[in-house]
């Protein structure tokens, strides 16, 4: 825990009961834990997901719609092989993975490129969906829509020059935090 700001409050009613979170119809369709976001809920998960990537444009950062699917070089390439390679979904007989974070495909995005110092820091924002086979940690955290297969969200991603790299986090912390 990096920080605490607060303190937890009481519990309040169950996060399926605040919208139309549909569980159930998605397990039938694609098996547990995936789900459906209907309604107002789904236009509520639309505007924050659009918020999220102006606020993130005025900051001065770029917006990117990335491919969910890349080559198992990009996976390396970021750290998340090997060690987590069974929690990605797999297309094998094209040798692509399902990414569990946009921040694979911002990685890669320069990948190949050698970049002019003056062009940095170079910032990008994303939004997509994603994907792991994760199922949580026994027990926790295993109901609604914590820990599902499939979800979306927008990711920060900067490419800084060398030395510059804790202050660009605590630049996003703090964009992160407002």
């Amino acid at each position: 825990e990096e920080r605490r700001v607060g303190e937890p409050g009481a519990e309040g009613p169950d996060h399926l009961e605040l919208g139309w979170f549909d569980m159930e119809r998605g397990a039938r369709l694609s098996g547990s834990r995936f789900g459906y976001i209907v309604g107002d809920a789904a236009r509520l998960a639309l505007a924050l997901y659009g918020w999220a990537l102006n606020r993130l444009v005025a900051e001065g950062f770029t917006p990117v719609l990335p491919p969910v699917l890349v080559r198992e070089e990009a996976m390396y390439g970021t750290g998340f092989f090997p060690a987590e390679k069974s929690e990605y979904y797999e297309i094998g007989e094209d040798g692509l993975y399902l990414t569990g974070t946009s921040e694979v495909a911002l990685a890669g995005l320069h990948m190949g490129e050698i970049l002019d110092a003056e062009a940095l820091p170079l910032r990008y924002t994303a939004f997509s969906a994603n994907f792991r086979r994760e199922a949580g940690a026994a027990g926790r955290d295993t109901r609604g829509m914590f820990r599902v297969h499939q979800f979306n969200k927008v990711e920060m991603f900067s490419y800084v020059l060398p030395g510059a790299g804790w202050d660009e986090l605590e630049r996003l912390l703090t964009i992160e935090e407002r």
